[in-house]
């Protein structure tokens, strides 16, 4: 009797890892979409954090663009980073929710909803990062930093390229679900 239940309570949790496996398999779209936010979320904290943890690096960076156009470009500068710093903080919250959420029909729509906002945000700042960046250091008089403007033009188009796969991907499931088909 008791090399039965030992057998039974064996068996119970692989049916349960099966049924988790089956159901996340239905979302790997909306898993897809949310790890992408995630992961912008955490490169733009991470990038903003390394260039303002030293003053060095900051106006080795951004020093002869500053000085060449004024203060005006200065100003509109930091206020597109403090957007692109929320818009990752506002892009973590609905892909981290869309995540955790699990079971039923609703669910799956919500899952959905938050898929999409995360994404809307991650392109707002992915905007504001090419208008910022792109426009200081891609647009700059100065011949040097060659190696940063490289660096700059890599992440513009990964990040649109990435924005656009996660959004095509997610109509792309809800074309499936939208098709009816007929029975012969």
């Amino acid at each position: 009797m008791a090399d039965e239940a030992e057998k039974t309570a064996d068996k119970q949790p692989a049916r349960l890892l099966l049924v988790v496996l089956k159901k996340k398999k239905q979302d790997r779209v909306v898993q897809f979409v949310s790890l992408w936010a995630l992961f912008n979320a955490f490169i733009a904290a991470v990038s903003l954090a390394t260039v303002y943890a030293s003053p060095a690096l900051l106006s080795w960076l951004f020093g002869a663009p500053y000085e060449a156009t004024g203060m005006d470009m200065l100003g509109s500068a930091l206020e597109l980073q403090l957007g692109y710093i929320s818009c990752s903080a506002l892009q973590a919250a609905p892909a981290a929710l869309a995540l955790l959420l699990a079971g039923g029909h609703r669910r799956k729509k919500t899952r959905r909803a938050l898929a999409y906002a995360a994404l809307a945000v991650s392109v707002a700042g992915h905007c504001m990062f090419a208008s910022e960046v792109g426009g200081i250091i891609l647009l700059s008089d100065d011949p040097g930093h060659l190696l940063l403007r490289i660096n700059v033009a890599v992440n513009i188009f990964v990040f649109a390229a990435g924005d656009l796969l996660c959004f095509l991907a997610l109509l792309r499931r809800e074309g499936r679900r939208s098709r009816v088909r007929c029975k012969k």
